[in-house]
């Protein structure tokens, strides 16, 4: 469930019944401060460290920051890390069907399938 970045009672309700939250943020700077401010609000909600998974998406030769970069600025590992690919992700959105189901071999279908792997 996408709860987005506004923490009120519908979200939180969703959150509190998971066993595992998935913080999708970007290789670049600004995206990690915001990033960091809502982990910090997490926690600061009791939601334990543990539960909150950081997936970085869009990585690219092209990044501002690295993937050790977001690990340490966030001072947590990273579970999963999604390449930048607009044009299988255009593709899909554009036939209203998930890259994962209609481009299973490409690099963005294996990240994603790896990083539910790593979460199972």
């Amino acid at each position: 469930v996408d709860v987005g970045t506004t923490f009120l009672n519908p979200q939180l309700a969703v959150m509190e019944v998971a066993s595992c939250a998935l913080v999708l943020t970007l290789p670049e700077i600004l995206a990690v401060n915001q990033t960091m401010k809502m982990l910090n609000q997490l926690m600061g909600m009791k939601f334990p460290s543990d539960m909150l998974q950081i997936v970085i998406n869009k990585v690219g030769a092209g990044s501002q920051l690295n993937p050790q970069g977001v690990a340490q600025a966030l001072r947590k590992n990273v579970v999963g890390l999604i390449p930048q690919d607009d044009t299988t992700a255009g593709a899909a959105l554009a036939r209203s069907t998930p890259f994962v189901a209609s481009q299973p071999r490409t690099a963005i279908s294996v990240a994603f399938h790896e990083t539910v792997r790593k979460l199972t």
